[in-house]
C-alpha cells in the first residue's frame, strides 16, 4: 500500500490468498526511502541492479530481484528503512550493464524513480 512498511501477500494452492498487512504507526515505522529502477541499457526492470544507500556512514545494500524461492515474487521497488535518520547521504545504483548512477542528499519519505543514465525523478513524498 506504499506507506513505507512492507506487507506480504501469500497465495495457497487450492486456497484463499492471505494478505499480511503491516499496520505499524509512523512512530514505530521510522523514516524510509523507496527506489524504483528503470533500465535503458540494462533490462527494463533493473533486475540484478545493486543499490547502495549510505546513511550516516553506514551502507544499506539492496539488489533488485524477481523472487527468492520457488514460485515467489518480490516487489521490484526497493525500500530502505532509515530509522530516525532524516536522509540518505548518497544513493548509488550499480546497473547490470556496468554503469553507475549516483545521487546525494535524498530526504526521508521520498519515493523516487531512477532511470539508467538519465537521472532521478521524485514520485511522491510522505506528508
Amino acid at each position: 500500500d506504499r506507506d513505507g512498511d512492507l506487507d506480504i501477500l501469500v497465495s495457497v494452492n487450492n486456497g484463499v490468498p492471505m494478505l499480511l498487512k503491516n499496520e505499524a504507526t509512523p512512530q514505530q515505522l521510522g523514516n524510509y526511502v523507496r527506489v524504483h529502477l528503470i533500465g535503458t541499457k540494462s533490462n527494463r526492470d533493473g533486475i540484478g541492479a545493486k543499490v547502495v544507500a549510505t546513511v550516516n556512514k553506514k551502507s544499506l545494500v539492496r539488489v533488485v530481484k524477481t523472487g527468492s524461492s520457488y514460485l515467489s515474487q518480490s516487489e521490484l521497488t526497493l525500500t530502505f528503512g532509515l530509522g530516525t535518520e532524516k536522509q540518505i547521504d548518497e544513493l548509488q545504483v550499480y546497473w547490470p550493464a556496468g554503469s553507475v548512477d549516483s545521487f546525494a542528499n535524498l530526504a526521508a519519505g521520498l519515493e523516487v524513480t531512477v532511470e539508467e543514465g538519465k537521472g532521478l525523478k521524485i514520485l511522491n513524498s510522505k506528508p
